[in-house]
Formats: structure tokens, C-alpha cells, sequence
């Protein structure tokens, strides 16, 4: 692939093989419980249970989990909990595309308290929802959104894709925008002529 170009990855499910905000929301409520944290504990389940009942949207529920996770551990613990979900569920194969990518975007609607204490390379910028002094246009960072928070990002009308790494037919807005589309399955990046019909 040309050095310069353009390449998108997606998080969950792509670039690791779990919904990132679930899998380090239940381990923050497992250390709260180990550690006897049971204000945060309570608090978590509460916000759970409002989503659940349709009260809060997703992401006025993230906001209440990431609020929760950012004051009740320290530094050190948020950044073993985020490294040790990536590193645990981390795609290989995907993963040693990216290291070898010159200019690359991770892309993901997983919060920003999550996905910026994963041990990305230095170089690889990310656009994530709930990212605090970022005015993004989307905030959640989700379909339609991640073109256009794109666009901020890279201060252009239009986005030129080079590569596409996804799993998700979420991600249809950034596939219109690609040249070459890869579908994750169970890990294994597969190019894919044509997205159309792909989730039917």
C-alpha cells in the first residue's frame, strides 16, 4: 500500500475481538466489588439498570460509566485495565497491519477514557466518542458520525480512505468513502470486492 495513504481501523471487533466498553465496564465493577468500593459499585449498577429501562440513551450511560471509572481508580489502575483488555483480545493479524501502517486513524465509538490508555503506537491518531476538549461534530463517534468527525479531524469536505479495517456494518459511511475494504471474522482480515449486500 502507498506510504501516504489514508488507513481507518476499528476497535471492537476489529483490531480486538471484544466490545471494549462492556468488557472494562465489568471489570471495573469486579475490582470496585474486590476492593469494597460499593458506593462506585452501586452507583455503576444503578446507571445500568436506568439503561436498561430506557431513562438514560447510550450515551448519556457512557458518560455515567466513564465519570464513575475516572474517579474511582487511579492512574496506574485505569491503565492496566484498558491495556489488559486490548492486549488480552488483540487480533494478531490486524494488529500487525496497523504496526505497519505510516498514517493511520483508529476510529471507534468506545470512549475516549478507554481507548486512549491502550497501548497504541505513538504515531496513530484516534478519534473516539465522549472525547473531553474535542468539539467533534458527533460526539458518540457512531456510523454517519465517524465520517464526519473525520472531517474535523483532518480539516477536509471529503474523506479519501486508502484502507478500511472493520467488522461492522455500522461502519457502511466510512466503506462508501474507501478504496479497499477488509471485513474482520473471527479475527482474520478479509478484502471484500463490494459491500453491498454484505449484510443482508
Amino acid at each position: 500500500m502507498p506510504n501516504n495513504e489514508l488507513t481507518v481501523f476499528d476497535l471492537d471487533g476489529t483490531l480486538i475481538g471484544v466490545n471494549s466498553f462492556r468488557e472494562i465496564s465489568k471489570r471495573s465493577l469486579f475490582k470496585m466489588i474486590g476492593s469494597r468500593q460499593w458506593s462506585s459499585a452501586v452507583a455503576l449498577l444503578w446507571h445500568y439498570g436506568l439503561r436498561k429501562a430506557g431513562i438514560h440513551t447510550h450515551l448519556s450511560f457512557k458518560r455515567k460509566i466513564i465519570a464513575i471509572f475516572e474517579t474511582t481508580f487511579s492512574e496506574r489502575e485505569k491503565d492496566d485495565m484498558a491495556s489488559q483488555v486490548f492486549l488480552h483480545y488483540l487480533n494478531s493479524e490486524v494488529y500487525r497491519r496497523f504496526l505497519s501502517t505510516e498514517r493511520c486513524i483508529v476510529s471507534t465509538a468506545s470512549p475516549y477514557a478507554f481507548v486512549s490508555r491502550m497501548p497504541l503506537k505513538k504515531e496513530c491518531r484516534v478519534v473516539s466518542s465522549c472525547q473531553p476538549g474535542q468539539p467533534w461534530p458527533v460526539e458518540d463517534n457512531f456510523k454517519q458520525g465517524k465520517v464526519e468527525n473525520l472531517k474535523a479531524l483532518l480539516k477536509v469536505d471529503r474523506v479519501q480512505i486508502g484502507c478500511l479495517y472493520t467488522d461492522s456494518e455500522d461502519d457502511r459511511p466510512l466503506m462508501d468513502c474507501s478504496e479497499r475494504i477488509y471485513m474482520v471474522r473471527d479475527g482474520i482480515p478479509v478484502q471484500i470486492e463490494s459491500h453491498v449486500g454484505l449484510f443482508q
